[in-house]
């Protein structure tokens, strides 16, 4: 399965939720930061199959980032509770 970079680039811009060019955008979040640039690991879904890859940017606007290789990696769903406490009941 591949992926093309325009699309990539607009679901990282994007929502939770967004759709474009048939990929759906299910989960983005920071994975690892360094000096000069910040990973981010997104989940998206074609075809009720779920892909996981590492998008990278700058960390700062001064920053440019080379050309990416995006693998596609197979991911499942898996439910997790979780529990949270607060002040109050």
């Amino acid at each position: 399965m591949t992926i093309d970079v325009d699309t990539i680039q607009d679901l990282f811009f994007g929502s939770v939720g967004d759709t474009f060019e048939d990929w759906t955008l299910k989960s983005k979040e920071m994975y690892d930061k360094t000096r000069w640039s910040i990973v981010h690991l997104l989940v998206v879904e074609k075809d009720g199959a779920y892909y996981q890859l590492f998008y990278e940017e700058g960390a700062t606007e001064y920053q440019e980032v080379g050309e990416q290789d995006f693998d596609l990696t197979r991911v499942y769903p898996h439910k997790v509770t979780t529990t949270v406490y607060k002040k109050e009941p």
